[in-house]
């Protein structure tokens, strides 16, 4: 972005100014010269610059699009690494619960062993079972911090990040219609804005048709005496028209060009965003489910099922 603010300064380009010196004779075989020194200047039309000027205020709104679009994409970087942190800390806090209860439960099998209520397979079959957990609470606390280091490099820090919440929550979905939707899409607006940059373009080149203005100042001495001045204006007519027909539908091609990959963004995106409310739906039916009926069976279970373990109603096979 920058470099295009700079470069707009650069619009009304002026070719570099001639200036001679010279000299030629008066009369044929005369010692007498006259003596000349002056300026040539080239100039575009007034549209032609103005075109150059929008073409430039075009590449500058294209820099702001994808510098909106690379930061909205550190945002998108920067909320999956806090929720996959979040989600870090409920899967340790689950098995952190699970290991206790397993613990209880590995003492109560051990005693039974020790008393001869049950044998050594069925002990070792629960000791297996309690060692398969720890090492996946092991897992949990090793891959809590690389979600931590994850979310210090999305946000630029070495320092120590503290969650407000460590108990993920359920996010609203942005039920936006599909016209706002693509508007609002980071990578739709590049593709627009690059359509609109290459209209510029053809536009700017286009302008090179018209002719341009050359003036010429000299000042000049004859015979040793000054006050000689001299002026020309004159146009410059491209003649070789074939040469800017070829640029020019080059420039047409390449709106075509852009213009076709906008319409074929659009309808991926278009089609993305149906698939994925299609998805959101379903996981919010399963979520639903898992709120409303599985976590009160699961309680359920793990309260009856420690009980009748440890009083020997049922065995660990049928615990487990």
């Amino acid at each position: 972005v920058q470099r295009q603010e700079a470069l707009q300064g650069a619009t009304f380009d002026l070719p570099k100014t001639r200036i001679f010196i010279g000299q030629e004779e008066a009369r044929l075989n005369s010692p007498r010269a006259i003596n000349s020194i002056g300026a040539s200047q080239r100039l575009s039309l007034p549209m032609v610059y103005q075109k150059a000027s929008q073409l430039q205020n075009e590449r500058l709104s294209l820099a702001n699009r994808q510098q909106s679009q690379v930061r909205q994409q550190q945002v998108k970087q920067v909320r999956q690494a806090y929720y996959q942190l979040q989600y870090g800390y409920a899967r340790l806090s689950l098995y952190q619960r699970l290991d206790s209860v397993f613990a209880n439960y590995q003492k109560a099998a051990d005693m039974r062993y020790e008393t001869g209520e049950t044998g050594k397979l069925k002990q070792l079959a629960s000791e297996t079972r309690y060692q398969q957990l720890r090492v996946k609470l092991n897992q949990a606390r090793s891959d809590l911090q690389v979600y931590h280091q994850q979310l210090q490099q999305a946000v630029n820090t070495s320092d120590t990040l503290v969650l407000a919440d460590q108990e993920p929550k359920p996010l609203p979905a942005p039920w936006l219609p599909d016209s706002a939707a693509l508007e609002q899409n980071p990578r739709i607006q590049v593709k627009e804005q690059a359509v609109n940059k290459a209209q510029a373009a053809y536009e700017r080149q286009r302008a090179e048709l018209w002719p341009a203005l050359s003036l010429t100042y000299r000042a000049q001495t004859v015979n040793g005496q000054s006050g000689f001045y001299g002026f020309m204006a004159g146009l410059r007519v491209p003649l070789a028209f074939w040469s800017y027909d070829s640029r020019n539908e080059a420039a047409e091609i390449q709106i075509a060009r852009q213009e076709a990959r906008l319409a074929n963004l659009a309808n991926e995106t278009q089609s993305r965003i149906r698939q994925q409310r299609i998805q959101v739906r379903q996981y919010q039916k399963q979520l639903a489910f898992y709120q409303e009926q599985r976590l009160q069976q699961a309680e359920q279970l793990l309260s009856t099922a420690g009980q009748q373990y440890e009083q020997g109603a049922i065995t660990y096979p049928v615990y487990a």
